[in-house]
């Protein structure tokens, strides 16, 4: 862990109110690094390198480990393959019957390693930033692994990715991160109820690991309904949500136990930098200050860095 407490941790803990800037940048970071996608996410010194340049030019506060959906499914024995085709890592789902199984020891499996030298890497270089362990959700984990499967009539397979999930957060408090992130994804083939139980046991579990570390939990549930969201995060110890939305302070009230990050949206990022700057300074210097400027999903490669830049620029003077 960083020495000191990082400022954004600070604010997620209720200890301060100066608000962080935490867009998610992950592949984008590949593009500054200017190595190939597949090599950076495989590669720990490119994927650390490139986390650090991102950050240094977009003075961000929180860096990610990964957000890799399908890190927990390489740890399971599935059959996880780069795609030239969608430039990501992708799963190929197992029948509904399939056992799925998990190596003894999960902190030395699949691309895990990759993400806990990353985060030791950055924990040791990086100053008053929050180095953020990222782990996928359980649901997503899900229904990558099980193809039209229901994770409420799944118990065994449940209770395996939540043992996983488990398994690589300690691994990730024992490398030093200053936070946890949970990416989940909504599905429209699973019940609401069933995503709601699912994501709730694994996150209750998450909180007693994060007590022992000393650390938050932010949640990112993207494509939730809010109302899906707003009871996941009422019945867990979670510290920060990140929404996907253009007005995160309008929902401040649905989440008021914690801090809600949001507001640097894909539809932002495809104005100019001009008009990027003036709307988030704009949104951000009237928002309470329970709301910080952050994104609910991943900046896509695609982004110019102008882009980001000029949110930052829009930050600093709203802040």
């Amino acid at each position: 862990m960083s020495f000191g407490s990082p400022p954004a941790v600070d604010y997620l803990d209720g200890i301060s109110e100066e608000r962080p800037f935490v867009p998610l940048v992950d592949t984008l970071a590949a593009e500054i690094n200017q190595v190939p996608h597949e090599v950076y996410h495989r590669d720990a010194t490119q994927s650390a390198n490139g986390r650090q340049r991102a950050q240094r030019l977009f003075e961000h506060d929180a860096v990610v480990t990964t957000l890799d959906s399908t890190l927990l499914c390489d740890v399971l024995d599935a059959t996880v393959e780069w795609s030239g085709e969608s430039d990501r890592f992708v799963t190929t789902p197992a029948s509904s019957g399939t056992e799925l199984s998990a190596p003894a020891d999960v902190a030395a499996a699949g691309r895990v390693p990759v993400a806990l030298d990353v985060a030791e890497r950055l924990v040791t270089t990086l100053e008053d930033v929050a180095v953020v362990g990222g782990i996928p959700g359980p649901v997503a984990t899900f229904n990558q692994l099980l193809a039209d499967a229901r994770i409420d009539a799944n118990r065994e397979a449940n209770e395996l990715i939540r043992e996983v999930f488990g398994d690589v957060a300690r691994a990730y408090g024992r490398a030093g991160v200053d936070a946890f992130l949970v990416t989940e994804l909504a599905t429209g083939t699973q019940s609401p109820s069933a995503v709601i139980e699912a994501d709730v046991a694994a996150l209750e579990m998450l909180g007693n690991i994060a007590e022992f570390f000393g650390v938050p939990v932010m949640f990112v549930p993207q494509g939730f309904d809010v109302d899906v969201a707003a009871e996941i995060v009422d019945r867990c110890p979670i510290d920060g949500v990140l929404v996907d939305s253009a007005d995160p302070a309008s929902l401040a009230d649905r989440f008021p136990a914690v801090r809600v990050g949001g507001g640097i949206t894909p539809e932002l990022l495809s104005e100019s930098t001009d008009e990027i700057e003036s709307t988030v300074e704009s949104q951000f210097a009237t928002a309470p200050t329970s709301v910080f400027p952050a994104s609910g999903t991943e900046i896509p490669p695609t982004i110019h860095p102008s882009k980001l830049q000029a949110v930052s620029r829009g930050v600093k003077a709203a802040l």
